[in-house]
């Protein structure tokens, strides 16, 4: 890894997900300099996506973290809300637009 200059801060994303709705999370960052290296975890990235971010100059790792024991890692139907912890309907439901969604496995 390369050393990051004082001016510059180094991204540690867990759940780097790029959302299609919007601007790369990390384009204010990579605009005003700041951006030195940014390393994600995305159990859920394709291979195309990592493709995308090497271009990028972001490196992201197509696994999870956890706790380093077996573990289940819940998909749901919204894959970016996806989880090691199951989804909690009751508490979920609470909240705005996220009550139609599940756990597909």
């Amino acid at each position: 890894m390369k050393s990051v200059g004082h001016d510059q801060i180094a991204v540690i994303d867990i759940g780097a997900r790029k959302l299609d709705y919007e601007s790369h999370v990390y384009e204010p960052l990579r605009k005003h300099g700041l951006a030195g290296t940014i390393t994600g975890f995305e159990p859920l990235c394709e291979r195309t996506d990592l493709q995308n971010f090497a271009a990028e100059r972001i490196q992201i790792h197509p696994l999870a973290i956890g706790t380093g024991s077996p573990e289940k890692f819940h998909i749901n139907s919204c894959e970016a809300t996806s989880s090691m912890y199951p989804w909690n309907v009751d508490f979920i439901k609470k909240f705005q637009g996220l009550g139609e969604f599940w756990t597909k496995n």
